[in-house]
């Protein structure tokens, strides 16, 4: 977990879970404090997250974004798959164990 001592200000704070997409291709960071700190970033704000999450989380990914992590037991994973009907979305919760 990151230092309160080493962040500084930001326009536009964070919390909540960051999430992870499942993928053929791996993983990649997802979810509302995801997509909306990467795009307040975009605009050219300095965005800090406060979330829970496993040391591995893909949260390491949102570079530029100051991430302070406390440790979870668990991934918030999510997996689109499309169907004939549509998109099916589950969403899961994993131990730090799992293979997720």
């Amino acid at each position: 977990m990151n230092s309160l001592a080493q962040i500084e200000p930001v326009d536009y704070l964070l919390i909540g879970h960051v999430t992870q997409g499942c993928y053929p291709t791996g993983f990649s960071p997802g979810g509302t404090v995801s997509y909306s700190g990467l795009t307040a970033r975009a605009f050219g704000k300095k965005v800090g997250i406060v979330t829970a999450a496993q040391p591995i989380c893909s949260c390491l990914k949102l570079e530029g974004i100051p991430v302070i992590r406390k440790t979870s037991p668990h991934k918030f994973n999510f997996e689109n798959l499309t169907t004939a009907n549509g998109r099916v979305q589950h969403i899961r919760t994993s131990p730090q164990r799992s293979h997720w």
